[in-house]
């Protein structure tokens, strides 16, 4: 009698282990890749029924909060108010920030003012377009038919014209 009521006691606490309820429901992962994939973009941006820009690329990808990924590269042209070319910017890749309304360009990035021949190169290069200013802390060179800069970072107009560098050297040509 006394070994049936250790086999029950027994039963009863294996009965409890073995009926402990386990979650296995998983949890859903949020998918936090770009909702939206468009290849061969080439759009115009406008400003009072005037084109100020046309960004062309292979691949645009846009995310939820509204930021946008060129992964595989793009390029920028901006126009003047006579609708001429006067600027390029070309880059690897890029990202564009909604919140901040800012624009990143990576890898080989190449701003050039065509009218001036002039150019802007780094590996890393933020645009502000309310500004209009490009600037970066990352290594540049600036390159003009007269003139070869180099320095650590630079603010600079979005056309090139007047610009800081951080630890300029080079070689500049002085109106007398």
């Amino acid at each position: 009698m006394r070994y049936s009521f250790v086999f029950v006691i027994l039963c009863s606490i294996l009965g409890l282990i073995a009926c402990e309820t386990k979650d296995t429901t998983r949890k859903a992962s949020q998918y936090k890749g770009p909702l939206i994939e468009i290849t061969n973009v080439n759009a115009f941006y406008s400003d009072s029924g005037k084109v100020k820009v046309n960004l062309r690329t292979p691949l645009q990808q846009e995310y939820k909060n509204e930021d946008r990924v060129f992964p595989k590269g793009l390029t920028v042209n901006f126009y003047d108010a006579q609708l001429q070319n006067n600027g390029r910017l070309v880059a690897d890749s890029a990202f564009y920030s909604k919140k901040e309304k800012l624009w990143t360009a990576v890898g080989n990035v190449v701003v050039t003012n065509l009218l001036e021949n002039k150019s802007l190169l780094s590996d890393t290069l933020h645009w502000n377009t309310t500004k209009k200013i490009f600037y970066t802390s990352a290594p540049i060179k600036i390159t003009s038919p007269k003139d070869k800069l180099a320095g650590k970072g630079i603010e600079a107009q979005q056309d090139l014209k007047r610009y800081q560098i951080g630890q300029p050297k080079g070689i500049i040509t002085v109106k007398q």
